[in-house]
């Protein structure tokens, strides 16, 4: 089946990241992303993801000498959604975080699941 009308668009969008670090000193994580997001056929779509993440420390890097300032993350990523049926997806991403001052890069990578509704949500 041919989908013209549809393959070939361009999206774009925003979020909330939240999450729940694991390793110390940190407790929580907190930021956000745009994504860039290339209809490649009905059914499969290439992403491009950017944004800026802060994880919040444990009691203020008590006990924890060694670090001296936050840590913030600017995390690049690309990747691909599958779509099983009209906005129905699951997807997969990798990239890096690139950290600030004495902190290291990193790879990252994060699979997803989701809904994609028309309304632009």
């Amino acid at each position: 089946m041919a989908d013209a009308q549809t393959a070939g668009r361009w999206h774009i969008g925003m979020g909330v990241d939240a999450g729940i670090p694991t390793k110390n000193p940190f407790q929580y994580a907190l930021g956000g992303d745009v994504r860039l997001q290339k209809e490649l056929s009905s059914h499969l779509a290439a992403t491009l993801t950017a944004g800026f993440t802060h994880y919040f420390e444990k009691d203020h890097f008590a006990g924890y000498n060694e670090y001296g300032s936050p840590f913030n993350v600017i995390p690049v990523k690309a990747g691909l959604k599958y779509f099983f049926t009209d906005g129905v997806y699951v997807g997969g991403e990798a990239g890096g975080g690139f950290g600030f001052e004495q902190w290291k890069n990193s790879f990252l990578w994060s699979p997803s699941i989701g809904i994609e509704f028309k309304n632009g949500i």
